[in-house]
């Protein structure tokens, strides 16, 4: 008998000596073996790596390992594992498993197994989870074995498997995702195992990202959010100023047909902070996270951060790939939502943030969108992204990019999901002390709902909201009509037969034909353009025209549709709709050009917001602005352009420059056309000077110049 042998054969009877008289002693003694309670073990635990040998025993113990009965979750790391055989690999790096009230996971950035006589398999950036609800997945950033690429074959794939080439030590499978399910309805799932033959390899067998997840029955119940009293709490949608029931998760990406590429990595749900070093798609295509974190605090409070996106299709065949108007590239984002439930999103480089549709995209707006060469729009990035649920819950995205055209994946980032304040009843509403006219949400039955005006704009034309009217009180209705509303002689902006009317349940607001800066790249000519507003619907509608040289059709509007000007900074949003925790604002039309013309343009707008009636504006009925009464300063030019408030205007010291004018399109001549008159002589002068004075140094000998470019 060997040596090999002899040892496993006295190691068995030392074990079947052993456990034959503990057993034979606890039953002479009358003395019964207890089950282990069920409520002792853990909800969810994780392992990193174990690797088992030949006759069972362990080469290398579960590393690193957790498990969560409740509290906090809890989180365990190991840089890494080595070699325990020789002609064996069993290497792999960065080790991280968490267990908690959501889910557990397992994730390690690289490995190399290798078992004697046969090809290797490695891997980078596996990752396992399971939830309560009995989700699991596993998937991998690449997976080969033996140099062949199995990543797309593989990752996502539960209980995909295939057997290696045949070996002197005996038949191994590698599989990817096996389940097994215990008698309690707990389900653990392995990311990566290598299944060797028993008693024929030295590595019987290797488990690699290991997670366990109790059967659904047995996870308490979540603690609901407290309803508030009258007079208490944020009046935050969603009970926001609390963490019970808010979800926060860092990317997830979806695929045209539906299938999830990369699910919400990584995610909290309640208290608590995870990350992601690494975050791929399943299926092996080109998305990528990297520095992915996720948080969310005891006061109702939630972060994201993403150092890093990349989803480049083509790639890495296509060395164009990041330049191509398929490309996304982010950098550096950040998005906090307040105990309100307000989202804000920031960049660490704002110039160098979000490339998209092949430009590096103006992230000061809420939402670009791309054209085609063509003028069809085929690219759309929503900022801040706000999406309220019939269940009267809220779902936050701090960056929402589609491909319009239904090539390529949908992504979102800093995802934030706040659940309904409360399961039933509706939102109490305080009793008004006799002196106070207070502003009531949408459809519940207060007094005084909606306020609506035609036309607001501020900046080469200002233009104060005509006609306007505020708040219907009681069962009364109040209603405005203006023929016309304009800019005067300016001629950049006009609207015909303008109505609005406010009841305490609809708002209305309605233009015969809206015509803003004609023969201009960004020039607009709709008809009938109407927006009713009530507690249960919205509906925008027009009679069909263009915006920017692009047709709009008659009929309904779909909310949030997004038209960019060609070659220009502007964007128009029609049926643009913007919703706070206790207000409405909606707007047939708004134009911004911040940096461009310093314009801000809304019509046919119905708001539950205080609109101000700005008497120092354009009147209504026409005139000249850009004076002392024209809606500024005198001089007009001293104001930056900035964002615009709740109901579409722009606050004291933000609105747009009069100084930045479009092309002139009135009758009169005025000291601005003599001005420019002067200037082109002498811009003419200046080119002759320079003209003759190269041709006198054509013959002078050309000076060296050493440095480089400024780049950008």
């Amino acid at each position: 008998m060997s040596r090999t042998t002899r040892r496993r054969a006295n190691r068995s009877d030392r074990i079947a000596v052993v456990v034959g008289i503990v057993v034979a002693g606890l039953l002479g003694i009358g003395v019964t073996v207890p089950a282990i309670a069920a409520d002792s073990a853990p909800l969810a635990r994780a392992a990193g790596v174990e690797v088992v040998d030949i006759d069972g025993g362990s080469l290398i113990d579960p590393t690193p390992t957790v498990a969560w009965h409740d509290g906090p979750a809890a989180t365990a790391d190991a840089a890494g594992t080595g070699d325990v055989l020789k002609l064996n690999t069993t290497r792999t790096s960065g080790l991280h498993v968490s267990a908690g009230p959501d889910s557990a996971e397992a994730t390690i950035a690289s490995g190399t197994f290798t078992l004697r006589d046969r090809p290797a398999v490695t891997f980078t950036d596996l990752r396992a989870t399971c939830s309560p609800h009995g989700e699991q997945s596993v998937t991998f950033g690449h997976l080969a074995i033996g140099g062949t690429d199995v990543t797309a074959a593989a990752s996502g794939h539960l209980g995909w498997s295939t057997d290696l080439p045949p070996s002197v030590y005996g038949a191994t499978k590698v599989i990817v995702g096996s389940t097994t399910t215990d008698g309690d309805g707990s389900i653990t799932t392995v990311g990566l195992r290598i299944e060797a033959e028993a008693g024929a390899s030295e590595i019987w067998r290797i488990r690699a990202g290991s997670v366990t997840c109790a059967g659904a029955a047995a996870w308490p119940t979540p603690t609901p959010t407290p309803t508030p009293t009258p007079g208490g709490g944020s009046g935050a949608p969603g009970g926001a100023g609390t963490a019970a029931g808010r979800s926060v998760s860092g990317v997830t990406v979806t695929a045209p047909d539906g299938t999830v590429l990369i699910d919400g990595q990584p995610t909290v749900r309640g208290t608590g902070t995870r990350t992601v070093a690494t975050a791929r798609a399943s299926d092996g295509s080109p998305s990528v996270a990297t520095g992915v974190t996720v948080s969310s605090d005891d006061a109702g409070g939630s972060d994201v951060a993403v150092s890093s996106f990349r989803q480049l299709p083509g790639a890495p065949t296509d060395p164009l790939a990041e330049y191509r108007w398929t490309a996304l590239r982010i950098a550096g984002l950040h998005a906090h939502v307040d105990t309100s439930g307000a989202m804000t999103v920031t960049f660490d480089d704002t110039a160098d943030a979000v490339f998209a549709n092949g430009i590096w995209v103006n992230t000061s707006t809420d939402v670009y969108t791309g054209l085609a060469p063509d003028g069809t729009p085929r690219v759309r990035i929503d900022f801040g992204e706000r999406v309220r649920h019939d269940d009267g819950s809220v779902t936050l995205t701090a960056l929402h990019y589609r491909d319009l055209t239904g090539e390529y994946p949908d992504v979102r980032l800093g995802v934030v999901s706040i659940p309904a304040q409360h399961s039933g009843g509706t939102t109490p509403t305080p009793t008004p002390t006799p002196t106070s006219t207070p502003t009531a949400t949408p459809g519940d039955g207060g007094v005084g709902t909606w306020s609506a005006y035609g036309v607001r704009t501020t900046g080469p034309s200002d233009v104060s909201p005509r006609p306007l009217v505020g708040p219907a009180a009681g069962t009364a209705a109040t209603d405005s009509t203006t023929a016309l509303v304009g800019d005067g002689t300016l001629g950049q902006v006009s609207a015909s037969d303008a109505e609005v009317h406010s009841t305490r349940d609809r708002g209305e607001a309605r233009l015969a034909h809206l015509v803003l800066y004609p023969g201009t790249r960004a020039a607009v000519d709709l008809r009938d353009v109407h927006v009713v507003v009530t507690p249960s619907a919205t509906v925008v509608t027009t009679a069909g025209g263009s915006v920017a040289g692009t047709r709009v059709a008659a009929g309904a509007v779909a909310a949030g549709t997004r038209i960019t000007v060609p070659d220009g900074t502007g964007t128009f949003v029609l049926n643009d709709q913007q919703t706070g925790p206790r207000s409405l604002t909606v707007r047939a039309l708004r134009f911004t050009d911040v940096a461009g013309l310093g314009a801000d343009v809304t019509a046919a707008v119905v708001t539950t917001e205080h609109v101000r009636a700005d008497p120092g504006g354009t009147p209504g009925s026409g005139g000249s602005s850009g004076g002392p009464t024209g809606g500024g300063p005198a001089g007009g030019a001293d104001r930056s352009p900035g964002a615009l408030s709740g109901d579409g205007s722009s606050p004291t010291g933000t609105s747009g420059s009069h100084a930045r004018g479009l092309a002139f399109t009135g009758a009169s001549v005025g000291a601005g056309t003599i001005a420019a008159a002067v200037l082109l002589g002498a811009g003419g002068l200046v080119l002759t000077v320079r003209h003759r004075r190269r041709l006198d140094e054509r013959s002078a000998p050309t000076p060296v110049r050493t440095g480089r470019a400024g780049a950008r």
